[in-house]
């Protein structure tokens, strides 16, 4: 989101960041460092950089984020889980960046943006869902998550969305009990549905019957002002159609 609002004051990423394309520019062109991943940064790689303010994404990144403090370092954390988060977070980040109003007019068509395909979708029947973001062991998410706010804007129904926590490990068992419409995995392949095909309590769910099975990027899963891209990639997977 920084990027977003002023790339020039980016000085280190992820090996996961690929928006907008004005950051993949700098990061192809050594401008911003990588410091590894969402789960596994490079301690000494930040401390090396030597940022003003570091941002963190959530309960995930606690474990970077307190030694860093230790060290007297600005840490920030930015954890949106709907679109109150998403403004609230993107116009303090503005407002940190000196870019408030260039944050406000991006939120403003973010927000035109996600109430025009809500007009263009309306009619849709929801669809239960299970996504999957993790294979062994599995891992899906609940009710606290972005990703199941997401999910609910595309026209799905998470199954898992009694769970008590942004994420969990899960049985098959379980996946076999709740049986889906629809299965969306995260970051795997092909070669996955067409394996658990055979297997036995995953032929016998609706969705893999009727073979509703889609695989998504976990970059439109990603706590950001840009997940209308997200929601329109979860639509497509659910209705085939892209609004």
């Amino acid at each position: 989101m920084v990027c977003l609002l002023d790339c020039e004051r980016l000085k280190g990423g992820t090996r996961y960041d690929r928006f907008p394309e004005e950051l993949v520019r700098r990061v192809r062109e050594k401008e911003i460092e990588i410091v590894g991943g969402g789960f596994d940064p490079s301690l000494e790689k930040i401390v090396e950089i030597g940022p003003d303010l570091i941002l963190v994404d959530g309960p995930s990144q606690q474990r970077i984020a307190l030694p860093l403090k230790k060290m007297g370092r600005a840490v920030f954390s930015l954890y949106p889980r709907d679109m109150d988060g998403i403004r609230r977070d993107f116009l303090l980040l503005g407002e940190i960046l000196g870019r408030e109003e260039k944050a406000r007019r991006i939120l403003a068509d973010v927000e035109t943006g996600l109430e025009d395909f809500r007009r263009k979708t309306r009619g849709n029947v929801k669809k239960r869902v299970y996504l999957q973001t993790w294979p062994e062991p599995m891992i899906t998410v609940g009710k606290n998550s972005m990703s199941q706010w997401i999910v609910g804007l595309a026209g799905g129904i998470n199954v898992f969305g009694d769970m008590p926590f942004d994420s969990g490990k899960i049985s098959l068992e379980w996946v076999v009990q709740r049986d889906p419409e629809v299965l969306i995995f995260v970051d795997s392949r092909k070669e996955f549905a067409d394996r658990i095909r055979k297997l036995p309590g995953w032929r016998e769910i609706d969705g893999v019957k009727k073979n509703h099975i889609c695989f998504v990027e976990a970059t439109y899963l990603r706590h950001t002002v840009q997940f209308l891209d997200g929601v329109k990639r979860i639509h497509q997977c659910l209705f085939g159609t892209v609004s």
